[in-house]
């Protein structure tokens, strides 16, 4: 009876909803009309904004308002009731193009204030900068600031370039229930805890990603009471979870707190929240143990703690939370086994408890009411896999994650049950097996799949990879490279023994268009000549052969690569000059180093953003090019090893990455943050082990913009002076210029670059004495000025005394130490015989305060020489022996 009389008024309020959207809405035709109020307030609106896609095509003044795109009216009277004006535009990742598809400029409120039935105003992920609420405070012709509290659903949210200054505004909305301000940036607003409490209606509230850092964690109550929905994520606080938050409304269903700096344990007063279906609290410093009184939350269905430092073993009590469909755990310090009380939720869809310490065996036990179990993700575990041969799960999986786990040797039977996944990841993870036809089959169904670095071998020549994305680095595959499909975004298959030619792979029956973005294929045994069909690849935007065995030239078709960013061709033997069709592409990344290539340096700048030129151990000749100035973003330039003459150009200190300590533009970058596509967040996060020289010996820098700058010129034909516009480069950090022909002094201004750590000018022609400025370089640890004519004294006070001598020999007239030639008889042989007792007593008392600053300065040395923080050290050391020197020639 009970039942039927429930169903009875479930119908007849989806009746009643019905009726109202069907009488509230414009899209029915109805007679009435808009009213002319309303519609000359849109019109005055529509004139403040910029609409470069044209999105108002539709809001002509010949045309009834209740008919433009994005209002609804009511039909009864005619007044606007609600205003949807999100943007539209999807692929919100490439931020470059929002400015140009969605609506922008400035909101003068103003106008839309005078629509006094307005209850419903979406704004979101637009590309707005400004709103003015200059009427709020002041009434206006047949309005009253009264009117405002009518709205009751407001959406500003994802207008990244919006900045407010404050929250004032807030209290003429008074009856306000959904607040999203969602990604403006209201840094300057620390009070926006007291204004928004001014909105008593609230149900729900979102404020993700506002850049707030005032939370007031003593603040005992605030007035939320109709609160359900609550986001303050991606914040600054940089606090204890304050005590207010738990006196909120006890209707509270959503609370997310991630990613805000919140520190301490998880406060047990969170029980107010009886009615809790999400809680996260990922990405914050949160430590201690998992509370124990979580299994009160019985409405539970969200549990995000990832990310924190919890520690202590996962209690079996969170098998009572009988309601959970998502447990992510991961990335924590926790600590024993899964325990089986796991394995009853029968709810459970996702269940995530990698990057911790966790150990033990893994029973079927574990898994045995895991019914609707859809991803799993164990990575990074010590977990022993004891599970039968003939075991079949109870679930289905979309996608799984056993990274660094210990699956191998062989690969697991279980997973071929698994008839639904998607994304398969069991990459580091022990695996020595020979493929054959089972998993060639299992493989072609998985559209993300992840084996790198593991002993799989096997000749995979004709299988035609069909998933979005693979990788299947660092194993031991053989044969010929296997045919890509249309669908393939991502292709890595580095570091194993594939070989023959690429020609069959790119260039032989390809049709269709092809979606491939990323192609390394480096440090195979690939042979041939240097493939000339990249027409077929359009979408390409990073391109690794390097350490294979390709020979011939370059060709024209790369030029068609115009999305093209990173190309790494090192260790080669291709030859001929760069073909200048490079141009078109959008390269950031450039590496042709340890090849036969000819010619002038290319010169060319075009769209390139050229953050790294590396043209090493190749035959260019001729001069640098000083177009190379023009290349502002660059990071990294090496030239070394090549035939190239003239002079240093004087015009390197233009580009401005070396001058600045600006980061590199995050814009190139900017899909890693905003994408929901696994595909394109794994093609704009491909940056792999950069090598570069630095120190005389090669490195692997794993992001090479924020952590070395460089400019090697060694081992050329250069001539000339060094150019002092090169020590403008104040933030390089590895300078070497050896093994040429320059000669001259080496400018003062070296001391201007006190980011250096590697100095090498050795094998050149210069002369005259080593710049007091040098000094200057607290953080040098490399120097090599050997095999010049450098002469006169070492400069004291630094740690050039700290480099072994090889650093200065091949200089006949360099004296001091590290040197074992004393300056003493050469400086009183240019000062001639003493004059007086004055003079004895001066030089006398000098050479004692120099031997005994020089003993002690050793002694000190010798404690320091290798600890990582003498340069401090010798930064405090510098300017003490500056003052010592200044009361010597005082007292003197």
């Amino acid at each position: 009876m009970f039942s039927s009389s429930l169903q009875m008024v479930t119908i007849l309020l989806w009746s009643l909803s019905a009726i109202t959207l069907s009488s509230g809405t414009s899209h029915n035709k109805m007679s009435v009309l808009c009213n002319q109020n309303d519609q000359h307030a849109l019109s005055n609106f529509k004139q403040s904004i910029k609409d470069p896609s044209n999105r108002f095509f539709s809001w002509s003044v010949e045309e009834d308002c209740c008919n433009w795109s994005g209002v609804v009216c009511n039909n009864i009277t005619g007044r606007i009731t609600e205003l949807h004006l999100p943007c539209t535009f999807t692929d919100f990742h490439d931020h470059e193009n929002v400015a140009s598809k969605c609506l922008g400029g400035e909101i003068n409120f103003s106008h839309l204030f005078q629509l006094e039935f307005l209850s419903y105003l979406d704004l979101s992920w637009n590309d707005f900068v400004a709103i003015h609420f200059e009427s709020i405070h002041a009434p206006t012709k047949n309005h009253s600031p009264s009117n405002f509290s009518n709205l009751l659903y407001l959406d500003l949210s994802e207008n990244f370039n919006l900045h407010m200054d404050n929250l004032r505004w807030v209290s003429r909305f008074s009856s306000l229930k959904y607040l999203n301000l969602s990604s403006l940036q209201l840094y300057g607003e620390t009070l926006w805890l007291q204004r928004l409490t001014m909105l008593p209606s609230l149900t729900e509230l979102k404020l993700e990603g506002c850049q707030l850092n005032g939370i007031n964690p003593s603040l005992g109550y605030v007035n939320f009471t109709s609160l359900s929905v609550l986001d303050i994520s991606d914040n600054l606080f940089g606090s204890e979870i304050p005590k207010w938050l738990f006196n909120l409304s006890s209707k509270i269903s959503y609370l997310d707190l991630s990613n805000s700096d919140f520190r301490g344990k998880i406060p047990a007063t969170m029980l107010n929240f009886q009615h809790l279906k999400s809680l996260i609290l990922s990405g914050n410093k949160l430590d201690g143990p998992i509370p124990e009184w979580m299994e009160q939350f019985r409405y539970l269905e969200q549990l995000d703690l990832s990310r924190n430092n919890l520690s202590g073993p996962i209690l079996a009590t969170i098998g009572n939370l009988s309601s959970l469909t998502f447990l992510d755990i991961s990335s924590n310090r926790l600590n024993g086994d899964l325990p089986t009380s796991l394995g009853q939720l029968s709810k459970l869809e996702t269940l995530w408890i990698g990057d911790n310490s966790l150990s033990g065996n893994l029973y079927e036990q574990n898994f045995i009411k895991l019914y609707s179990l859809k991803s799993l993700r164990l990575d990074s575990t010590s977990f022993a896999f004891d599970f039968g041969t003939n075991w079949v799960p109870p679930f289905q999986l979309d996608d799984i994650s056993m990274r660094k786990c210990k699956v191998g040797p062989q690969f697991p039977l279980w997973l071929y049950t698994q008839r639904s996944l998607n994304y398969l990841d069991i990459s580091s993870s022990g695996l020595s097996f020979k493929v054959h036809d089972k998993f060639y089959g299992f493989i072609t169904q998985i559209e993300y799949l992840f084996l790198s670095n593991n002993s799989i071998s096997g000749d995979i020549s004709n299988t035609l990879i069909t998933s979005t994305s693979i990788d299947l680095n660092s194993n031991n595959f053989t044969g010929r490279l296997p045919r890509l499909s249309s669908k393939v975004v991502f292709f890595n298959i580095a570091n194993n023994n594939f070989s023959g030619p690429i020609y069959p792979t790119l260039c032989k029956n390809v049709t269709g268009k092809h979606k491939l973005a990323v192609l390394d294929v480096s440090h195979n045994l690939l042979s041939g000549e240097f493939p000339d069909c990249w027409t077929h690849w359009p979408s390409l935007l990073h391109v690794n052969l390097e350490g294979n065995n390709l020979y011939g030239q370059m060709s024209e078709s790369l030029g068609t690569l115009t999305k093209l960013e990173s190309l790494r061709l090192r260790h080669n033997f291709l030859s001929g000059a760069i073909p200048p069709s490079l141009k078109q592409c959008n390269l950031w990344y450039l590496d042709l180093s340890f090849n036969d290539f000819t010619g002038n340096v290319p010169s060319f700048v075009s769209r390139s953003k050229n953050m790294a030129f590396l043209l090493r151990s190749n035959k260019f000749s001729g001069s640098i090019p000083t177009q190379i100035c023009e290349f502002s973003n660059l990071f990294a330039l090496d030239l070394a090893d090549n035939r190239l003459s003239g002079p240093i150009p004087h015009c390197l200190n233009n580009i401005t990455a070396m001058v600045t300590n600006n980061v590199y533009d995050s814009s190139l970058f900017i899909e890693y943050y905003y994408s929901w596509d696994l595909a394109v967040f794994l093609v704009t996060s491909y940056l792999q082990d950069l090598p570069l020289f630095v120190k005389s010996q090669e490195s692997n820098y794993w992001n090479l913009f924020s952590l070395v700058r460089i400019v090697d010129l060694s081992s050329n034909e250069l001539s000339g002076c060094i150019p002092p516009e090169l020590f403008g480069l104040i933030t390089l950090q590895s300078l070497n210029l050896s093994h040429n022909r320059l000669a001259g002094k080496i400018p003062t201004g070296i001391g201007h670059m006190k980011f250096l750590e590697s100095l090498d000018l050795s094998g050149n022609l210069l002369s005259g004495e080593i710049p007091q400025s040098i000094s200057n370089l607290s953080f040098l640890n490399h120097l090599n000025l050997s095999h010049n004519n450098l002469h006169g004294r070492i400069p004291l006070g630094t740690q050039l005394q700290s480099f072994e001598a090889s650093a200065y020999t091949g200089n006949p007239d360099l004296c001091g130490s590290p040197l074992p030639k004393n300056c003493t008889l050469e400086e009183k042989k240019h000062n001639g015989p003493m004059e007086s007792k004055d003079n004895d007593f001066t030089n006398s008392f000098r050479t004692g305060i120099g031997i005994g600053f020089a003993s002690a300065f050793w002694v000190v040395l010798g404690t320091l020489f290798i600890k990582k923080w003498r340069h401090v050290y010798f930064q405090i050391l510098d300017n003490l022996y500056a003052i010592v020197m200044v009361k010597i020639d005082h007292f003197l």
